[in-house]
């Protein structure tokens, strides 16, 4: 009788974990996705300027467009549909971040 009563707790005790960690990855998702696809974005920037020497504004709207991101355990995706509303913020990450530079004549480099 003791067992039962030891393994019928052990099971609602591992269901409550499992169900708590769930809950959790579920309330996060949506913050992963997004920085999965500012990840995304930042990444096809730094590969075109290690190809050219600089990029401007535009150029980088251009790039980031149907830049996609999604996370493996979820259905759920991400696209970037309006590059403008985002390529300002995206930009000054990068620059804060010391990954690219901003020239006088507002294009940008990588940084050195």
């Amino acid at each position: 009788m003791i067992k039962l009563i030891s393994e019928i707790l052990f099971f609602a005790i591992a269901m409550t974990i499992l169900l708590a960690w769930g809950y959790i990855k579920q309330q996060k998702k949506n913050n992963l996705l997004f920085k999965k696809l500012i990840n995304n974005a930042e990444i096809r920037i730094i590969d075109y300027l290690k190809e050219n020497e600089t990029i401007t504004k535009h150029k980088i709207e251009e790039m980031i467009k149907d830049t996609k991101a999604s996370l493996y355990w979820s259905k759920s995706k991400l696209k970037i549909v309006e590059p403008k509303s985002i390529s300002i913020s995206l930009i000054n990450d990068l620059v804060e971040k010391k990954l690219i530079e901003r020239d006088l004549k507002n294009k940008y480099t990588l940084a050195k």
